[in-house]
C-alpha cells in the first residue's frame, strides 16, 4: 500500500525541475566532450545521449509542448493508448497507479511520465552510437 512520504523533498513546478535536469545533463555532456577521446571509458560512451523528441500533452489529448515531434497527433494518440492500457493492467494486477514507462530503443531510449493532468514523453539517442 502507498504511504505518503514524511516530508516533501522537491519543490517547484515540474516543468522547472525537468528543464533544470536537462541543463545539468547538457553541462555534464559538454564537459565530457572536452576530454581527450582516447581517454573515454565504455561507461562514458554508453551514457552520452542526445535529445531527439519531447512532447507534453494533456490526458484529454491537447498538445501543450512539442519539440522535434514529427507526428504530434499520432504520438498523442499513442500516449493516451499507453495510459488506457496501463489503467486496465492496474485493475487486473493491483499494481497501483501508472507512473512511468521506460523503453530501451535501438540506439537510445524513451520515457513516458504520467503526471496528471499531463503526459510527458522524451526520446533520446546515444550520440556516440549514432555518429
Amino acid at each position: 500500500a502507498f504511504e505518503a512520504p514524511p516530508q516533501q523533498s522537491l519543490g517547484g513546478p515540474w516543468e522547472f525541475l525537468l528543464m533544470e535536469a536537462a541543463r545539468v545533463r547538457d553541462e555534464t555532456a559538454a564537459s565530457e566532450a572536452q576530454v581527450d577521446p582516447q581517454t573515454l571509458t565504455a561507461s562514458t560512451e554508453s551514457s552520452a545521449s542526445r535529445l531527439e523528441e519531447t512532447m507534453i500533452c494533456s490526458i484529454s489529448g491537447e498538445t501543450i509542448y512539442e519539440a522535434q515531434c514529427a507526428e504530434a497527433p499520432a504520438r498523442t494518440a499513442w500516449l493516451q493508448s499507453v495510459l488506457a492500457q496501463a489503467e486496465q493492467l492496474g485493475e487486473i494486477l493491483s499494481f497501483g497507479n501508472f507512473d512511468r514507462l521506460e523503453m530501451p530503443l535501438n540506439g537510445g531510449r524513451a520515457v513516458v511520465l504520467s503526471r496528471s493532468p499531463r503526459i510527458v514523453f522524451v526520446r533520446v539517442s546515444n550520440t556516440l552510437g549514432n555518429a
